[in-house]
């Protein structure tokens, strides 16, 4: 109760209470559960249940303690790094989303402009460059459309996700991309 930042003062208490771990490790070999001590940092604590009998009740536990200090601030380092792909990555879904509203409007005039070629010339060499204009101009405005809706930016999409630490999961992506 000292030693655990307050946060973790009523979970450490209900974690350690020896009245309610049979039932607690009932259909389980383990529970654990992680809390911050105010003088040396990260601990996980664990009860592992040991000589089951059918149909008698639990008797014998092993009581673990493991300092993850050192997971801790991996994946604290990792998570920092997610925030600031993700962060980079709004920022870019924000430019190209801009980019591609400031690319329909003057797309869409121009259609309009050729539209108005189209509908007012005589010239039939004037009218097919007019109509070769509008093809290539809805081809413009249908690839910024796709652009916005590919990147799902529009709706916000884009999402990394921490994942549970593994070493050796940064190791082998590490060596993967050597």
């Amino acid at each position: 109760r000292k030693d655990a930042e307050e946060s973790y003062q009523e979970r450490m208490l209900e974690f350690v209470d020896t009245d309610t771990l049979a039932e607690r490790l009932k259909d389980r070999n383990s529970v654990a559960t992680e809390f911050r001590s105010l003088q040396y940092g990260w601990f996980s604590f664990r009860f592992f249940a040991m000589d089951r009998a059918d149909g008698k009740p639990l008797e014998d536990v092993v009581f673990a303690i493991q300092d993850i200090n050192e997971e801790k601030k991996e994946q604290e380092a990792i998570n920092r790094q997610i925030e600031a792909v993700q962060s980079i990555n709004e920022a870019k879904a924000a430019f190209v989303d801009n980019m591609a509203d400031d690319l329909q409007r003057p797309l869409q005039e121009l259609v309009g402009l050729n539209e108005s070629i189209l509908r007012e010339s005589r010239d039939d060499a004037i009218r097919g460059y007019a109509r070769s204009a509008c093809s290539v101009t809805s081809q413009l405005l249908t690839l910024t459309d796709g652009l916005v809706d590919g990147l799902g930016i529009e709706s916000g999409k884009i999402k990394l996700a921490a994942t549970p630490y593994s070493l050796r999961q940064v190791m082998t992506d590490t060596l993967d991309t050597v």
